[in-house]
């Protein structure tokens, strides 16, 4: 359900208690406090301006700059659909080494500073509220990478965040006849991604190298994926397996080694029901598992283990 604190599984990264209750990867996030020998595999999923198909096609730019000390972001904008580009100037090793971007919208009532300080918190729980935070879905940048999604904002209060460590400040979206979501083709995708409860249908192939990913929510609950580098291609049981052994289950028979498997950190965030988002992927050849770690309301289980996971070869 967290809009912005998903934990990168990296040795490094800081274990706040917020960012594991309400992660948009809740069970494979525990693994950044339980187990320390999964890698993390940092690869450029966000490809710099040169080679980006998304910005080359012309829509109007909203831009962020990520540093070791914080963000810059404008404080307003008009209604539109936007290309987001995510600089990431923060050094390798630092604060910033992996910088995240995600646009969100308060529910009514809601005061931003709430927000704040829910995550930069101590051994909090949710509020009610946080469920009915809507999302347009967000990226990953490493360390002097470039990033770059589209995505429309519609008149209202957004706010924005980049950096687990940094607040959200408000970004005004303003109306604006002349520039509105239809004004833009959408994007040639590469890579279609349907959200639904509970399932997850990719690929079986997707060739190596920048590829437009394009993920659309009809469903009723928030969705999003993670991506995780396999030493072979797995089952789904597999996947699931790995994931309920990670979270504290029983170990099971066919899960595969821990020491196998790398999380990437082109992670793609949490997409609300109605938004939609293209971004771009740079994926290297091998084997992948693909899941949403989202927890059901009503269950309380994530929906990988609800069937919401597939596995695909990058050829």
């Amino acid at each position: 359900m967290n809009p912005k604190l998903t934990l990168i599984p990296q040795k490094s990264a800081p274990s706040r208690p917020i960012a594991r209750v309400v992660s948009g990867l809740l069970i494979l996030a525990l693994l950044v406090a339980t187990i320390g020998s999964v890698t993390a595999f940092a690869q450029d999923a966000t490809p710099s301006a040169p080679t980006s198909a998304l910005a080359a096609l012309g829509y109007p730019e909203l831009r962020l700059v990520a540093t070791d000390t914080g963000f810059e972001s404008p404080d307003e904008v008009p209604a539109g659909r936007y290309l987001i580009v995510l600089e990431n100037q923060g050094t390798p090793g630092g604060p910033a080494q992996v910088s995240d971007v995600n646009l969100i919208q308060l529910p009514t009532g809601v005061q931003i500073d709430e927000l704040n300080a829910l995550l930069i918190g101590e051994n909090a729980s949710p509020p009610d509220w946080y469920g009915g935070i809507v999302s347009s879905g967000g990226f990953y940048v490493e360390a002097g990478e470039t990033g770059y999604a589209v995505v429309d904002l519609e008149p209202g209060a957004w706010y924005v965040g980049v950096g687990d460590a940094n607040p959200f400040v408000p970004l005004t979206v303003t109306e604006n006849s002349s520039a509105t979501p239809g004004a833009f083709p959408d994007p040639v995708a590469d890579v279609t991604v349907e959200f639904a409860e509970f399932t997850l249908d990719l690929p079986d192939q997707i060739p190596a190298g920048n590829q437009v990913w394009h993920l659309s929510n009809p469903g009723e609950q928030q969705h999003a994926l993670t991506f995780a580098r396999t030493p072979e291609l797995l089952t789904i049981e597999q996947v699931q397996a790995f994931v309920s052994e990670l979270g504290g289950g029983t170990p099971q028979a066919g899960a595969p080694d821990p020491d196998s498997v790398e999380i990437l950190t082109s992670e793609l965030k949490n997409l609300s029901p109605g938004r939609e988002i293209w971004v771009e992927l740079d994926l290297e050849p091998g084997a992948y598992a693909a899941v949403c770690g989202i927890p059901d309301p009503d269950t309380g289980a994530p929906h990988v283990l609800l069937g919401e996971v597939d596995t695909f070869i990058v050829e």
